[in-house]
């Protein structure tokens, strides 16, 4: 039997003042508010986000993405995870999650949840604290399943930078 693990890892060195993240097959959501001009672009409908990033008009949630391989055992063992490094910004949301809550049956319609649905859910909670947002995210999660079984574990992370 093979052990591999999917995992994320976020430093925030205040020190440095810089941000490192590496995954093995999680990705990082990095949330912000849009700046005045990406705003006006917005309005005029000229806004584009880059691959992997989507907006609501006032937040954007860019996406790290992993490595595409787990810790442990794989067929890419003698490669080196990505190491990811930006400054550290004030009011950024960062959101480490596994499969789970995206991959999660409807109990009525029986349809994932998604994960587009879910980076949209994330831009549509950043006006709230982050305990408000889990107590949010938790009662979608619940609404979305109803009766159909939990499909898999279901982890988000998720802190903001102040």
């Amino acid at each position: 039997v093979l052990d591999v693990m999917d995992m994320g890892l976020l430093v925030i060195d205040y020190k440095r003042r810089k941000v490192e993240f590496a995954g093995a097959n999680i990705p990082c959501f990095k949330v912000r508010a849009l700046d005045p001009d990406e705003t006006e672009q917005w309005q005029a409908g000229e806004f584009e986000a880059e691959e992997g990033a989507i907006s609501n008009g006032k937040f954007l949630l860019e996406t790290v993405n992993a490595s595409k391989m787990p810790v442990g055992f794989s067929l890419r063992m003698d490669q080196e995870f990505a190491l990811n490094e930006w400054e550290f910004e004030k009011d950024v949301s960062f959101y480490l999650v596994t499969d789970g809550y995206s991959d999660q049956f409807n109990g009525v319609t029986g349809r994932k949840f998604m994960k587009r649905n879910l980076k949209k859910l994330l831009l549509d909670v950043q006006d709230f604290k982050m305990t408000r947002q889990k107590d949010i995210l938790e009662e979608r999660f619940n609404s979305w399943m109803g009766k159909a079984p939990q499909l898999d574990d279901v982890l988000i992370i998720g802190l903001r930078a102040e």
